[in-house]
């Protein structure tokens, strides 16, 4: 079963249609055998890493049933209805090339147990900045634990492995430590690495995001 990634019918307002990841969560929930696809999901709607973690979520609770189909979309009418930039098509491309760099193989495997699947991958963030070139890039941003990335633990030494790279093309390090506290305790727990403070880890250099919400 293949569902479309629109909001609308071909951007006519008056036709709406059903909502793609919805649609195919209901029937992986109703359904035991039949194959679940996008068809095709437009780069340009939703963050690459978030769609990293959607997939993988359906594709563990459909059983392995998913269909990853991605594309640059191709209807600007819809895109205006809904506020989603619609930028020429090189650009478009260029996203689509950029969201299968991101999506990581270890973040799309369910059953894989690398206790940190919120890692970057060096070699693939080393090798963007060399296609796209270092003045392209805006920033460079570490998720610890956090929703955008599905909530996956980072290493302390990958965080360490990413500043070198950016020190080393002059780039922006930004760190979204909202959860740093429980990704800090997880390492803690485990005993896979040394505990380091978040001063430590904060060092002069990054922009970090701080929740100072209370649980």
């Amino acid at each position: 079963m293949a569902i479309w990634d629109h909001f609308v019918s071909r951007g006519v307002r008056r036709d709406p249609v059903l909502e793609c990841w919805t649609t195919l969560a209901s029937l992986a929930g109703i359904t035991s055998r039949l194959r679940l696809m996008t068809f095709v999901l437009n780069v340009m709607n939703r963050p690459p890493s978030i769609v990293a973690r959607m997939a993988a979520t359906l594709q563990e609770a459909s059983g392995g049933r998913l269909v990853l189909g991605i594309g640059i979309g191709g209807h600007p009418a819809e895109h205006a209805a809904y506020g989603v930039p619609f930028p020429a098509a090189p650009e478009r491309v260029a996203r689509l090339e950029e969201a299968d760099t991101l999506i990581t193989d270890a973040g799309l495997q369910t059953t894989s147990d690398l206790p940190f699947k919120g890692d970057m991958d060096i070699g693939k963030l080393e090798a963007l900045i060399a296609e796209q070139g270092a003045d392209k890039v805006a920033f460079v941003r570490i998720e610890v634990g956090t929703n955008l990335i599905g909530g996956q633990p980072v290493s302390l030494q990958n965080m360490t492995d990413v500043r070198h790279v950016c020190d080393e093309h002059g780039l922006l390090l930004v760190m979204d430590a909202s959860l740093l506290a429980d990704n800090l305790h997880f390492i803690k727990e485990t005993g896979l690495e040394n505990q380091i403070t978040t001063r430590e880890i904060v060092i002069p250099g990054y922009v970090a995001q701080i929740s100072g919400e209370l649980e």
